[in-house]
């Protein structure tokens, strides 16, 4: 376990967990599709945080407020800012007139997104009245709102001025970042928006001519000079701008906000103070101030281990991840609309061993699976069934299917193509401009890397993604829907990735002196994609099937070893984790 968790890995996986909660996307989505193409310093930040074992109250506090947090190097002052990009990362309509109305929606979802994600409570109906359910009243959720009105998140259009277009807020890295950043877009902003529209629409007219059978030499090498030319200039101010993240600030004149009633913007109600819920304060708990937007106030307020919501939330998080269920089943939800903790004492437990741990996860993930319960098999049992069919005492483990990210990673790694290593983002693929029309042969420059390192650009998924229950990137997720669907079998039947993989696989394990020992190439693929030795009426029927493709023919072919790889990829044996 130890080994385990000190792996680059570890990150990768538990960093993909929270990047569910924190509705991670390459693209903004909504009516204006424009990249996020320095949204990967984010994901790498959170992976980073997650292989550090950064406590998770610092890992809440700098998220929320690592701008107005202390340093001593700018290299930690440009962490702190990366670990806002939190906040920054939901979908934003920026086509949008009405500023007013704008603000309070982004205000809206930054709120619902740490309700839902680090207090475990939907708080976003409070936005119209008093929570139905839950005691959250109307004029908590205006508490709340003043602190992120009060926050930088929406800015003019950088591209240049246009009345329906807004922007979101960048902040520089490195020595005088924000004065560098601020000089360059007040200088180039326009030709460096305008150099990367020419290079898209250029080198996409290129790719179209490529594709039409009619296209003359003359349109061709037309298209090559100005798709060059365009790539050029796009080049020269792509190293003239400044670093930078997707980053928040607090506003020059921090305030409370009214209330609006019935949640319309322009229906103004009384002021409120900024503040937290009321029903989880306790005595003297962080307070804001008039100096800031009181973003940090509430990071230490969630962060605090007397906040009766942080800890329990997040191991039940924790459990849910290991087990496939969590103690309290609607993890998004434990309030009274949500479902009971089948384990109330253990879930308070498991909170009180966080804090214990000074809030780190790997020695919390490491008592919770030396468990017997963790550790318990997933076989059948039929008094037990009869008893609790749902599994809610946990008399064996839940078999788990693998997720999109598992199964795509694992066929690069059967295949022998898996690239390991960490990379930025393939920003070149993302113009600034809307990616709603970009061409779907965008998913073919995708490499081998980990799939947690791809792109993820909103309306336009890859198959994948689609088809096993990825994360909705518009929205905070605990957990992922899981459907069966005849889809799911097609796609590992006629995919031409997984052909590819299968291709390669077989490649790999007939390059072998030994390449025409029937059994021995059987046993290779079993134990490649499935870990285990083939069962004896396994190794005989396929036995047979590969002996009778290969008579009357070369048997160093793979070709056959092919359809017999993607047979094993395609079962739930590849798919299900027992």
């Amino acid at each position: 376990v130890e080994q385990l968790l000190a792996t680059k890995s570890y990150g990768e996986k538990w960093g993909r967990h929270w990047l569910d909660q924190a509705r991670y996307a390459d693209s903004n989505g909504s009516s204006h599709n424009v990249p996020f193409p320095v949204a990967w310093r984010y994901r790498n930040w959170v992976i980073a945080a997650f292989n550090d074992d950064l406590p998770y109250d610092q890992f809440i506090t700098k998220q929320l407020a690592g701008d107005l947090l202390p340093y001593t190097t700018p290299e930690e002052r440009d962490n702190h800012f990366i670990a806002t990009g939190f906040l920054m990362l939901g979908s934003k309509v920026l086509g949008e007139f009405d500023k007013a109305q704008l603000t309070m929606d982004v205000v809206d979802e930054q709120i619902d997104t740490i309700g839902k994600s680090m207090l475990g409570l939907t708080l976003g109906c409070a936005r119209c009245h008093d929570h139905k359910f839950d005691p959250v009243s109307h004029r908590d959720y205006y508490a709340i709102a003043g602190i992120f009105t009060s926050t930088v998140t929406i800015t003019d259009r950088y591209g240049g001025a246009k009345e329906d277009e807004s922007d979101w807020s960048r902040r520089g890295l490195g020595v005088g970042g924000d004065d560098k950043l601020r000089s360059f877009l007040k200088e180039h902003r326009y030709d460096w928006v305008k150099s990367s529209e020419k290079k898209y629409s250029t080198e996409r007219e290129l790719r179209k001519l490529k594709r039409q059978p009619n296209t003359t030499d003359d349109q061709l090498a037309k298209a090559t000079k100005d798709a060059d030319i365009a790539l050029k200039k796009y080049i020269e101010l792509e190293a003239q701008i400044p670093p930078y993240a997707m980053a928040v600030a607090d506003a020059e004149t921090p305030a409370d906000t009214a209330t609006r009633i019935r949640g319309v913007p322009s229906s103004l109600g009384p002021v409120v103070p900024r503040g937290f819920l009321q029903v989880a304060s306790w005595p003297d708990q962080p307070t804001v101030t008039t100096e800031n937007s009181g973003r940090l106030a509430l990071a230490q307020w969630i962060a605090s281990p007397k906040n009766p919501l942080t800890a329990r939330v997040w191991v039940n998080r924790v459990w849910q991840h290991l087990f496939g269920e969590g103690l309290v089943r609607s993890v998004d939800n434990v309030g009274l609309s949500g479902e009971k903790p089948s384990h109330p004492a253990l879930l308070d437990y498991l909170a009180l061993r966080l804090i214990f741990y000074h809030w780190q996860l790997k020695p919390l993930i490491q008592e919770i699976v030396s468990s017997r319960t963790y550790r318990l098999s997933t076989r059948h049992d039929t008094h037990a069934s009869l008893i609790d069919p749902e599994n809610r005492l946990l008399w064996r483990q839940n078999r788990r299917r693998l997720e999109p990210e598992e199964i795509r990673d694992t066929l690069l790694l059967v295949s022998g193509q898996l690239d390991r290593s960490a990379i930025t983002t393939i920003c070149q693929l993302m113009p600034s401009k809307s990616l709603d029309d970009m061409d779907a042969d965008i998913w073919e420059k995708i490499d081998a890397h980990r799939t947690v390192y791809q792109p993820i650009i909103r309306t336009m998924e890859a198959d994948v993604m689609q088809l096993f229950d990825g994360a909705p990137s518009s929205m905070t997720t605990g957990q992922r829907a899981q459907t069966t669907v005849a889809p799911q079998a097609l796609y590992f039947l006629n995919a031409p990735f997984v052909y590819a993989c299968a291709k390669r696989m077989a490649y790999h394990i007939t390059d072998k002196q030994d390449r025409d020992d029937i059994n021995l190439i059987i046993q290779r693929a079993f134990h490649l994609a499935v870990g285990r030795a083939p069962t004896n009426i396994e190794l005989q029927q396929l036995s047979i099937y590969l002996a009778t493709q290969y008579e009357g023919a070369s048997s160093s072919s793979p070709h056959d070893v092919t359809k017999l790889c993607q047979l094993i990829l395609s079962s739930t044996q590849f798919q299900l984790l027992d």
